[in-house]
């Protein structure tokens, strides 16, 4: 596994005297080199609050602790700048950087859990007290309808009990969503192949959307690791972020779908060309009921697909450009006995 932890020291110049680690590294894509000005090589990341805070602590002894966000790479960094001092003399300064982005990913899945668990009992709750009545007025209008001597009479009478019980039929789907929603996820599993379940998500995909002039782009690692899940989940969850992917793009497009293995994550990624997400929305697609198109969608989808990741210790990430398209990373745990066997 790639090292989290970089430490650089550097003299009163700001050039680089030793250092161990290579995330900085892995930033720029190149060599850090013993002389090599640290100041050059921040500011080509755009990272002037990391220059200010070495300038502070070579000339007034300042200790700087923040935390920085590098958006293209999908990584966050905490870091602490502080002075290189032998006794009261100031040396230069110490440079720390610590990969926190799989911290930070747990801490956003709790807040995010936290809050949808509350709407979970609710939804639960909501599907529970529907249900009974909405089957009980379902089957009452399925006798009326059938009884044609009751109703031979009655033309309008049978449209108005027919328009009621397509209603009362939505709302049955409603409360199913619902009630899918809230379920507890432990639905067991087995080790899994997740290319398998990829194939087979693509090929629903062109049998769903043959009219709709998109093309599907399959990318599979090589040799990846078993999973531990649900296949039925899984393919459930893929499907939704196709049928997301697909219905932003009402012109046709193109939807890629990769697989890879990341350190000991299994990565998936699926991208369109679509109509993409404003920034505004971003923050609130996993919320349950929240959507920004009209049609028979509930705005569960996402919230699903987010439970059913989230259940086997994964991540959803998802960058949307408005007019360009969107990406979605989902990250999944390889098991421990997987890992261990190479």
């Amino acid at each position: 596994m790639e090292e989290l932890l970089h430490k650089i020291t550097l003299d009163r110049d700001l050039h680089i005297q030793q250092g161990y680690g290579d995330l900085l590294q892995r930033l720029i894509k190149e060599p850090l080199k013993k002389g090599h000005s640290l100041v050059r090589i921040l500011q080509s990341l755009k990272w002037t609050e990391a220059v200010t805070a070495l300038q502070a602590a070579v000339r007034y002894g300042r200790t700087t602790v923040s935390e920085k966000s590098f958006a293209e790479f999908s990584l966050w960094c905490h870091w602490r700048v502080e002075p290189w001092v032998d006794g009261d003399t100031i040396l230069g300064a110490i440079f720390i950087i610590q990969d926190v982005t799989l911290e930070k990913r747990r801490l956003e899945q709790k807040q995010l859990a936290d809050k949808m668990s509350h709407m979970a009992l609710l939804a639960n709750q909501i599907a529970h007290r529907l249900n009974n009545p909405l089957a009980t007025i379902l089957n009452q209008l399925g006798y009326l309808l059938m009884d044609e001597q009751r109703l031979e009479d009655t033309v309008q009478l049978r449209a108005d009990l027919s328009a009621i019980q397509d209603q009362i039929y939505r709302l049955s789907l409603i409360t199913t969503a619902l009630d899918a929603f809230a379920r507890d996820a432990d639905v067991g599993g087995k080790l899994v192949q997740v290319n398998t379940v990829l194939e087979k998500t693509i090929e629903i995909c062109r049998l769903l959307y043959t009219n709709k002039h998109v093309e599907f782009k399959l990318s599979l690692g090589d040799a990846l690791p078993l999973l531990y899940a649900n296949e039925i989940s899984l393919e459930q969850c893929f499907l939704y972020l196709m049928r997301n992917a697909v219905e932003s793009m009402p012109d046709g497009g193109t939807v890629s779908l990769r697989s890879s293995r990341v350190d000991e994550m299994v990565q998936i990624v699926i991208q369109d060309q679509g109509e993409g997400i404003e920034p505004e929305h971003l923050q609130r697609i996993f919320e349950p009921f929240f959507k920004t198109k009209p049609g028979d969608h509930l705005g569960l989808g996402l919230s699903i697909s987010y439970s059913i990741i989230a259940q086997y210790g994964g991540f959803i990430d998802v960058k949307s450009t408005p007019a360009k398209g969107t990406m979605v990373t989902i990250l999944l745990p390889i098991p421990t006995s997987v890992v261990k066997k190479g």
